[in-house]
């Protein structure tokens, strides 16, 4: 459904029927997106496209509602042949268009092309996020030392657990987010202390790599400790996506041979970095939601 038309832009919600274009978008920038990545996308958020002249967006963009403590924007991209045309503005309102509460605080990590948009928008540079990676090669050879607690896989039978330790430990709900990763991603482990579920982190696929995030843990120890238990013993790349706060969580992935790949600014509108510096809060799910 077209929901406004500007400057000859029709600008419509998009949904699983536009697979195959969302795919030919972000493989054009090389964003690494497969179609399960995809499906999360659209079962947690909202994604709008906007048309010109062609089947195929020239711009989308993504809004995941977290409730009225916080929101993510994300997936805001203009195909290369349409830059300079204000269209990343107008996508953008079509997302923040999407959400039930305004005036929320809203976040998103910033490539450097977009940052400019984003100041003129309000947002401010609040943290930094630091992509890590494991290059194809290097292996984890030793399964980490886990003191105090046990790795237990996360099943729909503990899911719920999981939900409510994510809740409090990020202070806000990404629950459509966290159920459709945890539907599709590679493995998922939690760490269970006398009865309590205390952390957790799921892998998932990427083209080309795979993926640790989110990571949420009762300490450095224990973060590291899911990482390791994550990618030991493959052989491929592995990234994961952490907060400049926990400095000293990605020194220790270094040792398993992780390595700063690049940083990019994470900014926000209404808020500030309080809201998004949480001790137990190691790792992003991604980029693209915070």
């Amino acid at each position: 459904m077209t929901l406004t038309a500007r400057h000859g832009a029709d600008i419509r919600r998009l949904d699983g029927s536009h697979m195959d274009a969302l795919m030919a978008i972000t493989d054009e920038v090389g964003w690494g997106f497969t179609r399960q990545y995809w499906q999360v996308v659209l079962a947690a958020g909202a994604v709008f496209g906007l048309y010109r002249d062609e089947d195929t967006p020239a711009a989308v963009s993504a809004i995941f509602d977290y409730g009225p403590e916080l929101s993510a924007l994300g997936v805001v991209i203009v195909r290369e042949r349409y830059r300079g045309q204000g269209l990343a503005s107008l996508v953008i309102d079509a997302a923040e268009g999407g959400l039930e509460r305004t005036g929320a605080p809203l976040l998103l990590i910033s490539t450097a092309d977009g940052q400019p948009v984003y100041e003129r928008r309000g947002f401010v540079t609040v943290s930094e996020c630091r992509k890590l990676v494991k290059p194809e090669g290097v292996i984890v050879g030793e399964p980490p030392k886990l003191e105090n607690g046990r790795f237990v896989p996360v099943t729909e039978d503990n899911l719920d657990r999981v939900l409510e330790l994510d809740r409090a430990v990020f202070g806000a709900d990404r629950t459509p987010v966290i159920r459709a990763m945890f539907h599709t991603c590679l493995q998922a482990l939690a760490v269970e202390q006398d009865g309590d579920l205390t952390g957790y982190a799921f892998l998932y696929a990427r083209q080309g790599i795979e993926a640790i995030g989110p990571v949420v843990a009762e300490n450095d120890a224990m973060a590291k400790a899911l990482c390791q238990m994550l990618a030991y013993g493959r052989e491929g790349g592995v990234r994961i996506d952490v907060l400049s706060h926990q400095a000293t969580f990605g020194e220790a992935l270094g040792t398993l041979g992780f390595q700063t790949a690049e940083a990019v600014p994470l900014m926000m509108l209404n808020g500030s970095s309080d809201l998004v510096s949480r001790p137990g809060a190691y790792a992003l799910v991604s980029q693209t939601y915070g």
